[in-house]
């Protein structure tokens, strides 16, 4: 039907244009005109997208419209027989390709979300469109969270204009709150020349591990400064702090690592692709054991290490994967979960996600995510535009952002920390230079770890103000937020917690 209403606003405003008789009826034909697009405007807002989306598409619309009316008069004034014969074949191949956009099928998943009286129930709603239940999400405190209100329906072969259909009749229905798209994500790598650090490191004074001296990261935030002092006070945590790293899994058998990983669930304990295990060296790889780097867990007796696989080996999964880990790791008695992952943010999409979030919020659980490798706004980026999660920006060994790194000045809980030429533990058992604000969020839960050994509760908020407090400025500091310093923030919840 809009189409037809676009035709004729079309051919009606171009027969005014040309025709002499009709200008005469300016103000009848002007008022037809304006209906037409009144009609096709309340078509546009009345699709199942975003607000931003239907502006967008409205103002588009809006310009396409009116401006081929004027573009065929003028071309067929100037009777230019070739330009006319191609605007009429680019015109068609447009058409063309937009209704190859809308037929194309694909495999997917939608999150429903649906009222108490439907659960344990098989919805003929969904049931009619050959959509299948892959699982609902088992939040053990179902009490605070609507998470276990979710189902997860897999369609097959879909063409986006009958998905459309479907999630406009799910909506319409009386047992029906919510529906999404369960989108997928893919890690996002910044390519930038891997160049192995050549400095000389004060890491090597304090540890026997013969990589030490390449992680220039340490430097740049003082931990090795921070050991020191936490083995003069002869410091024994309050706690153990529990870390989940949500990502392509780790290798738990790697020399440098298996030590200090606690299985959670055998099949989680491979990676094929390498970023989890990546992410893992830096917070919890062995120290002093004369292999490989050393790490962030202090006597390797401060931090219990476990993963989580919520993307594959190609590093692609599905929203879903990740709602679920988050929960899993919550559940599991998490202190603190790594996720250097995300993709765009769509607030008015992905209600499940942040519930997820809030989950964690509710139960003390620190998250920290990576700011994303864009070079563009993190507020724009899930999960770490969310008020709650640590957003993590990446600087260079100058303290200057990465010229891939998203900035956070827009997001509740920024901070900086290195990710370039990271040097870590691999999925081979050996051990590589990575980049990516990926490889800068393990720093941040590396300290949020320790920082839970001496205050085993203490929040984000005030973990955040502790951090910002006691960070140094960076090149961009507005752009990255401070960069971290363990010492000063250790020695100051230490005061706080025992000076009593």
């Amino acid at each position: 039907m809009l189409t037809i209403f676009i035709i004729i606003f079309v051919l009606v405003g171009y027969t005014f244009l040309t025709s002499s008789y009709l200008r005469a009826y300016k103000y009848p034909v002007l008022g037809f005109l304006s209906v037409c697009l009144a009609i096709m405007m309340v078509s546009i807002w009345g699709q199942n997208i975003t607000t931003f989306e239907k502006i967008g598409l409205l103002s588009l619309t809006t310009l396409e419209i009116i401006a081929v009316p004027f573009l065929l008069y003028f071309l067929i004034a100037e009777k230019s027989v070739p330009k006319i014969v191609a605007l009429i074949i680019g015109g068609g191949l447009i058409i063309l390709a937009q209704e190859l956009a809308d037929y194309g099928l694909k495999d997917g998943n939608l999150l429903v979300q649906v009222k108490d009286e439907a659960k344990g129930e098989n919805l003929s709603i969904y049931k009619d469109f050959e959509l299948n239940e892959s699982y609902r999400f088992d939040p053990v405190d179902g009490t605070i969270t609507d998470l276990d209100d979710y189902i997860c329906l897999s369609f097959k072969q879909y063409s986006p204009r009958k998905l459309k259909h479907v999630i406009s009749v799910l909506q319409s229905s009386e047992k029906v709150i919510w529906v999404e798209v369960d989108d997928d994500l893919q890690l996002d790598m910044p390519e930038l020349k891997l160049v192995a650090p050549n400095r000389s490191s004060k890491n090597k004074a304090f540890y026997n591990d013969p990589l030490v001296s390449k992680q220039w990261g340490f430097d740049a935030i003082g931990l090795m400064d921070a050991f020191e002092w936490l083995s003069e006070i002869g410091y024994q945590p309050k706690k153990k702090a529990k870390v989940f790293v949500l990502d392509t899994g780790i290798n738990g058998e790697h020399e440098d690592l298996k030590d200090n990983y606690k299985v959670l669930h055998p099949k989680d304990q491979y990676d094929a692709n390498g970023h989890g295990t990546h992410c893992a060296g830096t917070i919890s790889a062995i120290n002093n054991n004369g292999k490989g780097i050393a790490s962030f867990n202090y006597n390797n007796a401060c931090i219990d290490l476990s993963a989580i696989a919520v993307l594959n080996q190609n590093g692609m999964g599905k929203e879903s994967t990740i709602i679920k880990g988050i929960i899993e790791a919550v559940d599991s008695g998490a202190d603190v979960i790594s996720m250097s992952l995300g993709g765009l943010a769509n607030p008015f999409k992905q209600k499940a996600y942040n519930e997820a979030l809030a989950y964690a919020a509710k139960h003390n659980v620190l998250v920290v995510a990576a700011a994303g490798n864009s070079n563009a706004n993190a507020k724009y980026y899930l999960p770490t535009s969310n008020d709650y999660v640590f957003s993590v920006a990446s600087v260079n060994q100058n303290l200057q952002k990465s010229s891939f790194s998203n900035y956070i000045q827009d997001v509740s809980k920024g901070i900086a920390a290195p990710g370039e030429q990271i040097m870590s533990t691999d999925e081979q058992g050996s051990y590589k230079l990575a980049n990516g604000t990926s490889m800068a969020a393990p720093f941040v839960t590396g300290l949020l770890a320790l920082m839970r050994t001496m205050d085993p509760s203490i929040t984000a908020e005030d973990a955040h103000a502790i951090l910002k407090e006691y960070g140094i400025k960076t090149k961009q500091t507005k752009q990255t937020g401070s960069l971290i310093q363990v010492k000063p923030v250790l020695e100051h919840l230490y005061h706080q917690q025992y000076d009593q």
